[in-house]
């Protein structure tokens, strides 16, 4: 009998991580028994740097029969170019798309672009394998399968959504299988899906609250083959790995039991959920990188996206992961509903305040999916319709205020670790924000902040706005 291939395509920022929902999806084809000897499933990785001929030449050569794509922020248009190229030199391969970029405008990209022939939206695993059941039954009538948004002829038909995946426990483990490369990659695991909060800016929910777990038995099965492979790194890319306090602190005391190489994680947590005992935990299971989403320091804002914050527990939290000696990255969104230019200020002197060891700030992404996509117009939100979507002006911060926001921003590293700087605040009570403000007054050309601040000139302007700082301390 002759194999079908069905080829699974990842086009990654960095190739360094792996592409776990499309090894979970070649694990659920091939631990289907009705498919074992009617399929040849081939993963194929690229960087979004490397040429469409050669990614094109990649796909096409083995002849598949489907060619499934998993479609993020960063890699949709150029999957969707590369749709455009593999219809035309393989007219009858059937092209399948998948992921949150997609999902939740699966019709509008089957309108506008007439080269995929259907996308899968939601938890993609076995729904994807009863698609590729029907094609090779010789019929292309989705329509009793649910999570499917395909073409008939002219129309486009949409099957009604998919539940959750109740039992996750269900997807097949997928680092077992010695084609995946460990060596120095950040492997990517989830011991939970969903998220019980619905921020407005956020897909990670999926329009939904359903929090669901791998059974813990899982999750140590698995970080006990990952913990056997020294040249790695693991991401445990849950939306917020302690929200359950008690479950986050025993995978943390299974990692502190079984990493004899100190293999590095990275995850994301909730500060307002970290006690004294997490924060030690977390270290002492070698969590090298540990993101927190602080978004705004403005309770208003926060309120408007449904983001819950404590401000007291917030501190807290913080403290505790910093006192421990994690390296915590905290982050801000410039651009969400009802911020201004003076409240932006406030947050990033707060964020400032608490002297995280990396902050970000992020401009607002008005994400498909999201309540804050959907409310755009009504809150006066106008924002880039190509990814990444990126706000550009709001009722509360036009344009112009934006911009200051974003020199302010991109000055900070400027002066934060700077002590004359600090020193400068210290004895003027000043603001860091207030300080640079006098530093966007001090620069004869301020739209260089703009423009990267490696720039010769900024730099030089940065050292004599600072010597003349040390003149001006008592």
């Amino acid at each position: 009998m002759n194999t079908q291939t069905i080829t699974l395509a990842a086009l990654n920022r960095n190739t360094i991580y792996t592409p776990l929902a499309l090894l979970y999806c070649r694990a659920c084809l091939e631990k289907d028994k009705t498919l074992a000897k009617k399929i040849s499933v081939e993963l194929k990785e690229y960087e979004l740097d490397d040429s469409d001929e050669f990614i094109l030449w990649e796909l096409v050569r083995p002849s598949p029969r489907v060619i499934g794509f998993s479609c993020y922020l960063w890699n949709i248009e150029k999957i969707l170019k590369l749709c455009r190229m593999i219809r035309r030199v393989m007219p009858g391969v059937i092209i399948i798309l998948g992921g949150p970029e997609v999902s939740p405008q699966a019709r509008e990209i089957l309108q506008n672009n007439p080269e995929p022939d259907l996308i899968v939206r939601g938890e993609g695993e076995f729904v994807f394998t009863q698609v590729i059941k029907t094609i090779l039954k010789g019929k292309n009538d989705f329509s009793r399968i649910e999570g499917l948004t395909f073409r008939a002829g002219r129309r486009i038909i949409e099957t009604p959504g998919q539940p959750p995946i109740a039992n996750l426990d269900a997807i097949p483990s997928v680092y077992r299988d010695k084609r995946v490369e460990l060596s120095n990659r950040e492997v990517c695991i989830e011991t939970q899906r969903g998220c019980v909060f619905g921020c407005g800016f956020c897909y990670y929910n999926k329009g939904r609250r359903e929090w669901r777990t791998f059974s813990i038995r899982r999750v140590k099965k698995e970080l006990a083959f990952l913990l056997k492979h020294r040249d790695t790194t693991i991401y445990l890319m849950d939306p917020v790995f302690n929200i359950d306090l008690k479950r986050s602190k025993e995978i943390c005391r299974f990692i502190i039991k079984h990493n004899p190489y100190h293999i590095p994680f990275h995850t994301e947590i909730q500060a307002e959920l970290v006690d004294r005992e997490l924060a030690v935990l977390l270290k002492k299971a070698n969590m090298r990188f540990v993101e927190v989403g602080l978004q705004s320091g403005n309770e208003h804002v926060l309120r408007n996206v449904q983001r819950p914050f404590n401000r007291e527990r917030f501190i807290q939290g913080f403290t505790f992961m910093k006192n421990s000696g994690l390296t915590v990255e905290l982050q801000l969104i410039l651009g969400l509903p009802g911020e201004t230019l003076e409240s932006f200020k406030r947050s990033l002197d707060f964020a400032l305040s608490l002297d995280p060891p990396i902050l970000s700030v992020f401009k607002l992404h008005v994400l498909p999916g999201t309540t804050i996509r959907a409310m755009a117009a009504s809150l006066g939100i106008e924002y880039e319709k190509a990814p990444p979507y990126e706000s550009i002006k709001s009722t509360t911060l036009p344009f112009t205020d934006s911009i200051t926001a974003q020199k302010i921003v991109n000055s900070v590293s400027l002066f934060r670790r700077n002590n004359k700087a600090r020193q400068y605040c210290k004895t003027r009570g000043l603001n860091m924000t207030e300080l640079i403000h006098r530093w966007l007054e001090h620069l004869r050309d301020d739209s260089l902040l703009l423009n990267g601040e490696n720039n010769k000139i900024l730099e030089n302007e940065t050292k004599q706005f600072i010597n003349s700082l040390k003149r001006r301390i008592p």
